[in-house]
């Protein structure tokens, strides 16, 4: 999935008894592929675009993130797969999309995060990952009395339909 966030929110009440467990009841109840919702608080929104993982520029994808950088102006942008400890506008993750260039077909190399990139670069965003690291994930499981085992099995079996 891929965040795209406008503006910062007023304080917010987390209701975390609206969380569902996720189970295969829940899961066939999804969208099968990309789309967005919009949340407001007051003047503010938080634009979510839930990607269906794609390279091509004519995908639903590509099209509801172009869409919402159409439609929205953005503070701030926060992309998948990037670690957030990276820091606000990693020069590496600006560089690979900048040089992500369409095939004649359409194909990027970079997939959604080009256009989320450059978007957020067009609009003069603030881009931010939205990636955990590593380390920190396995620190909070272990705590938690997960084993690495565990987690590599997790890290292994989340892969397999």
């Amino acid at each position: 999935m891929l965040l795209l966030a406008g503006c910062a929110a007023a304080p917010l009440q987390p209701e975390s008894d609206k969380l569902a467990p996720w189970t295969t009841s829940l899961g066939d109840q999804q969208p099968e592929d990309a789309f967005a919702a919009v949340y407001r608080v007051g003047a503010k929104r938080l634009v979510f675009v839930a990607a269906k993982h794609a390279n091509r520029t004519d995908s639903l994808t590509f099209r509801t993130i172009d869409d919402a950088f159409a439609h929205f102006d953005f503070d701030a942008v926060i992309a998948e797969g990037v670690p957030t400890s990276r820091g606000s506008n990693t020069p590496s993750v600006i560089a690979y999309a900048q040089t992500s260039k369409a095939t004649r077909d359409g194909f990027v190399e970079a997939g959604e995060t080009a256009p989320t990139v450059l978007g957020a670069i067009k609009e003069g965003a603030v881009l931010w990952g939205g990636e955990a690291d590593d380390l920190d994930v396995r620190s909070q499981v272990a705590a938690g009395g997960i084993t690495d085992a565990d987690l590599l099995g997790f890290y292994v079996l989340r892969n397999i339909p």
